[in-house]
């Protein structure tokens, strides 16, 4: 009984010490060197395959992302994106440019849809809403938010001296 017992706890021992060894090998944690951007990315369950990623939500949602529509226009050169699929009802899409300040997320959302009212107009007539998310001096985020067929679209960009409401507003006109 006490073999037993004590091959149970070392065989235990052993394999959440691999299975822990292999996790920190595959993420690097414990390295002197920063996880690059892409690492942060893959870690946090994102992909640089958007194209897949957005027909995976397709077949999810069953709707046609070609109707909910993809911006067109980003305010800023695009260097990376990354997208996944967040709770089975969202598609998460980030871009980036090549300046740190240079990022952009456009969510689609086809459940639990906020309650908010429209209060500004596009050119194109579009009624949005758009508000600042966590005012404060180092790191507001300006969001606009449009409601159409039961799908909401979610663009957020950081706020600073490159990126204002109007660049928000172009992007949110570009959707087709």
């Amino acid at each position: 009984m006490k073999k037993t017992f004590f091959l149970m706890i070392v065989t235990f021992i052993l394999f959440t010490t691999s299975a822990s060894i292999s996790v920190a090998q595959k993420y690097d944690f414990d390295s002197k060197e920063p996880m690059s951007v892409d690492e942060v990315y893959q870690v946090k369950g994102y992909t640089k395959n958007v194209d897949k990623v957005i027909n995976e939500f397709e077949k999810k949602i069953d709707k046609d992302i070609s109707i909910i529509s993809i911006p067109q226009k980003i305010p800023f050169e695009v260097t990376k994106r990354f997208a996944k699929i967040e709770k089975e009802s969202n598609l998460s899409i980030h871009y980036l440019g090549e300046d740190r300040k240079d990022i952009f997320q456009y969510t689609v959302n086809t459940e639990n849809l906020r309650d908010v009212e429209n209060n500004n107009k596009l050119s194109n007539g579009k009624e949005v809403f758009i508000d600042t998310v966590k005012p404060n001096k180092i790191h507001s985020i300006l969001e606009l938010v449009y409601k159409h067929q039961d799908i909401e679209y979610i663009m957020s960009i950081k706020i600073n001296e490159k990126y204002t409401k109007e660049n928000l507003m172009e992007t949110a006109e570009s959707l087709k």
